[in-house]
């Protein structure tokens, strides 16, 4: 079953040794692959046997351009530069929560923001929590108008401790 997915916007690049780097750092993190240089797969490991896997910079399909709207960028304060995928492989309660902590820590650790994915929040609107949140307005390929959620890692960080707390799947 697929898991969840969180990725961090970075307001500068980073290279794939410094993302494998700060992976190793936790001490509950368990490596289960080594580097993949000419990939932008990072690493692959577990958390309380829970696999998660890292993916660093623009993948196909995702450009850098959809990051640089007007409106993240000033509210950011920053153009985003690079990013990092984290993936959960399961989809249970502890899984979305793990993932929120992985991306709490890569966002402290290399000074990004969380792109939750879209809207997680089953009332369409991001509750008052510490740290900043913002949900933004796109027009998806249906031409619905949906939703894409962003926040800092307090706030993240914060919204853990909700009732209900889930990710976006």
């Amino acid at each position: 079953m697929a898991g969840p997915t969180g990725s961090i916007l970075l307001p500068r690049q980073v290279v794939d040794t410094e993302v494998w780097a700060i992976s190793e750092a936790p001490a509950q993190i368990v490596p289960q692959s080594p580097l993949v240089a000419d990939t932008q797969h990072v690493a692959d490991f577990s958390i309380d046997e829970q696999p998660f896997a890292v993916y660093h910079g623009w993948r196909e399909g995702l450009k850098p351009e959809e990051f640089q709207r007007d409106d993240l960028t000033q509210w950011l304060g920053w153009t985003p530069a690079d990013i990092i995928d984290v993936i959960a492989f399961c989809s249970g309660d502890v899984n979305h929560r793990l993932l929120a902590q992985l991306c709490v820590y890569y966002a402290r650790q290399l000074g990004g923001v969380v792109d939750l994915g879209g809207c997680p929040f089953s009332y369409f609107t991001a509750p008052a929590l510490a740290g900043r949140c913002i949900q933004l307005p796109y027009e998806a390929a249906s031409g619905e108008t949906c939703f894409s959620t962003y926040c800092d890692a307090e706030y993240l960080e914060s919204w853990l401790k909700e009732p209900g707390f889930r990710m976006v799947k």
